[in-house]
């Protein structure tokens, strides 16, 4: 039976506003794109915080998320291609301070 991971962040939006940069810069593509589609100041802090969690949770299980292709699912669920050995499934969540990401 496969674990499922769960990681958890209680957002601090003065520190993700004075790091945004470092944080951009550690983020995938596609994480940076959806970021700067917000233009709500709260919803864009909740995205850059769930795209900083992913990648801390995914180099905590041994991968660089910079290094994988991301794809999605026949029911639209996110998952990191790692080759043609197996996908890693993932999930980002958010409500009020916190996010989650699943994996």
């Amino acid at each position: 039976m496969e674990k499922i991971k769960v990681y958890l962040y209680k957002i601090d939006k003065d520190y993700l506003k004075r790091e945004e940069a470092d944080i951009l810069s550690i983020l995938p593509d596609w994480r940076v794109s959806k970021y700067k589609k917000y233009t709500n100041e709260n919803a864009a802090l909740l995205s850059l915080a769930a795209g900083a969690l992913l990648v801390k949770a995914f180099k905590k299980e041994g991968y660089d998320i910079k290094n994988y292709e991301v794809e999605l699912g026949e029911i639209g669920k996110p998952y990191l291609k790692y080759g043609d050995r197996f996908p890693v499934y993932f999930n980002l969540s958010h409500s009020g301070e916190y996010v989650a990401v699943c994996i």
